[in-house]
C-alpha cells in the first residue's frame, strides 16, 4: 500500500489506502528519507549535518543561483560560456579535415567545459568534465546501496573533490580568481561563514555542480 518513486529528480512517496494514510500522518517525516540528504551521503561523501546543509541550499545557494542566472545578470557566466564554446568549435572547424563525432560525447563534455569556466574562471583546476560523468554514472548504485558497482565513479568523486578542494582554498586564499563567477565565489565565503570545513565545502559544491 506504500510505494516510493522517483520522479524530477525527487522521491514520490504514494500511500494507496485510507488506513495507510493515517498511519502514515502519523509517521516521522524522517522515515520516508530526503533525496537530498541521501545524495549528500551517499554520492558525495559528507557525512555530517545532512539536514543543516539541505536547509542551507534551498535557503541560501539555490536562491542565489535562481537569481545570479536571470536576465543581465547572466552576462558575467554567459559571456565567458559563449568564448569558451566558440573557441571549442573553432578548434573543430579547420576546412582541410573531416571530423566524425557522436552528438552527445561531443555537446555533454563541451557544455560541462563551457559552464564549469564561466562559473569557475580562470582556475587552476584540471577538466573535471571525464570525472562528473563518471560519478554520475555510478550514482544509481550509490543511492541504492551497492557501492561495489560503483568503483569507479568513487574513484572519480575523489579526484573531483581533490580538485574542488583546492579551488575552495584559492578563492579563500586570494578572494579573487578571475573570471569567477559571485555566485560560487560569494557560496564559498557563505560555507567558511557558517563554520564548514574546506573539504565540506568542495564536496558542497559538487553536490551543486552534479545536482
Amino acid at each position: 500500500p506504500v510505494y516510493k518513486f522517483m520522479l524530477a529528480g525527487r522521491y514520490v512517496v504514494v500511500v494507496s489506502t485510507p488506513m495507510t494514510v493515517q498511519g502514515a500522518f502519523n509517521m516521522p517525516a524522517k522515515t520516508f528519507g530526503s533525496l537530498e540528504e541521501r545524495a549528500f551521503n551517499q554520492v558525495v561523501g559528507l557525512t555530517n549535518r545532512l539536514p543543516e546543509i539541505n536547509n542551507l541550499l534551498h535557503r541560501t545557494t539555490f536562491n542565489a543561483i535562481a537569481n545570479g542566472l536571470t536576465g543581465p545578470k547572466m552576462m558575467h557566466c554567459t559571456t565567458p560560456m559563449s568564448k569558451h564554446l566558440f573557441s571549442t568549435l573553432q578548434a573543430l572547424a579547420k576546412p582541410s579535415e573531416e571530423i566524425t563525432l557522436p552528438l552527445v560525447d561531443y555537446v555533454v563534455p563541451n557544455m560541462h567545459r563551457a559552464c564549469f569556466f564561466g562559473l569557475m574562471g580562470n582556475s587552476t583546476i584540471p577538466d573535471t568534465a571525464a570525472d562528473l560523468h563518471m560519478m554520475d554514472s555510478g550514482a544509481y548504485y550509490l543511492l541504492s546501496n551497492a557501492p561495489s558497482f560503483a568503483r569507479e565513479s568513487i574513484k572519480s568523486r575523489s579526484r573531483l573533490v581533490s580538485a574542488l578542494t583546492a579551488y575552495v582554498q584559492e578563492i579563500l586564499e586570494s578572494r579573487n580568481v578571475e573570471g569567477a563567477s559571485p555566485i560560487i565565489s560569494d557560496l564559498i565565503h557563505q560555507l567558511r561563514d557558517d563554520n564548514y570545513s574546506v573539504d565540506e565545502s568542495a564536496r558542497i559544491l559538487l553536490f551543486v555542480f552534479w545536482g
